[in-house]
């Protein structure tokens, strides 16, 4: 994937996970969405301590690659309690990047 689209697609995995919890898709199509979208975050964080990435609160991407690989997992193996948690703290992951961190690709 090219670094030009790499926060595309972890906008795009979130929605995509978050949009699979409130359809209530089953374990196994819940458990692959969690995974790619931890992969893109994952991806991501790469590129931001590469340098490529620029964010407005430096210290909020580690936070919230800590939720999302590690957390979140854990979430949404877990009963329909920690996976409604899940679905508000994916809501406001999205929020926070969009509004808050506002993630920029560096040009090269």
């Amino acid at each position: 994937m090219s670094d030009t689209n790499i926060l595309d697609h972890m906008i795009r995995c979130c929605e995509e996970l978050i949009s699979a919890i409130e359809n209530g898709d089953r374990c196994e199509q819940l458990m692959e969405k969690q995974r790619a979208f931890s992969e893109s975050v994952e991806n991501a964080m790469r590129a931001y301590k590469a340098g490529k990435i620029l964010t407005q609160l430096p210290a909020l991407p580690e936070v919230m690659y800590q939720f999302a690989t590690k957390k979140l997992p854990e979430m949404c193996a877990a009963d329909e309690e920690q996976i409604h948690r899940a679905l508000t703290q994916l809501k406001l992951f999205l929020v926070t990047v969009q509004n808050v961190v506002k993630p920029e690709l560096v040009d090269e």
